[in-house]
């Protein structure tokens, strides 16, 4: 079984198919060993996975990441230890807003495809001035202070 989101809903969802009280991982533990899997369920026939596997892909935000983890379940049972976490550094407020200037090289080949462009859309140009620059500078120095 493979298992992809960009949210942590997974881990919910263990939460919420529970039997007495606990989290039923069970089956998730044996599919990362590869470990034989048997259901019985009350009314059905037993149903069993020899060599069951499962793959997560969770990119869901850190908050998620400290709930499962305050969950003594999950950690208690060697859930979490079977997980490759990754948790990129965020860029958020830690962006520069007042970048080294273009190369004027760079500027130049731009607005040639800027122009190039227009000429197909109709030879329409926005053009930017420093005023414009300056409000877009205090926007940010705003934003990533709050």
């Amino acid at each position: 079984m493979s298992f992809a989101s960009s949210e942590g809903g997974f881990f919910d969802a263990l939460v919420r198919y529970q039997q007495s009280g606990v989290s039923n991982q069970d089956w998730l533990l044996k599919a990362h060993s590869g470990d034989p899997l048997r259901i019985d369920r009350k009314g059905r026939p037993p149903e069993s996975v020899d060599q069951p596997l499962a793959t997560l892909a969770l990119t869901a935000q850190p908050y998620v990441l400290e709930r499962i983890d305050a969950r003594g379940e999950f950690r208690g049972k060697g859930l979490l230890a079977r997980v490759l976490f990754s948790l990129p550094t965020s860029l958020v407020g830690r962006r520069d807003s007042l970048p080294p200037s273009v190369p004027e090289q760079l500027i130049q080949r731009y607005e040639g495809l800027v122009g190039d462009l227009s000429q197909v859309a109709g030879n329409h140009k926005l053009l930017l001035d420093d005023a414009a620059a300056a409000a877009l500078h205090q926007f940010e120095t705003r934003s990533n202070a709050g």
